[in-house]
């Protein structure tokens, strides 16, 4: 499984970068990825514990899953 970092986000930044991609995000990717001959990854809204994580330094992580 593969892992994205953004780093020098504030806690802020992060938190609502997560938002943007479950969001509207994740529907506006669609055309980047099927420019480049791949699925776009969606939010995984049906993970137990939730789609996100954001542990106590203001680290995010979000849980994706891959249409098939």
């Amino acid at each position: 499984m593969a892992k994205l970092t953004f780093e020098g986000l504030t806690a802020k930044q992060a938190k609502i970068l997560s938002e943007w991609f479950e969001g509207q995000g994740e529907q506006d990717c669609n055309v980047w990825f099927e420019c480049n001959d791949e699925i776009a990854p969606l939010t995984d809204v049906q993970r137990k514990g939730g789609w996100r994580k954001i542990d106590k330094n203001g680290d995010v992580t979000v849980f994706c899953k891959t249409p098939e």
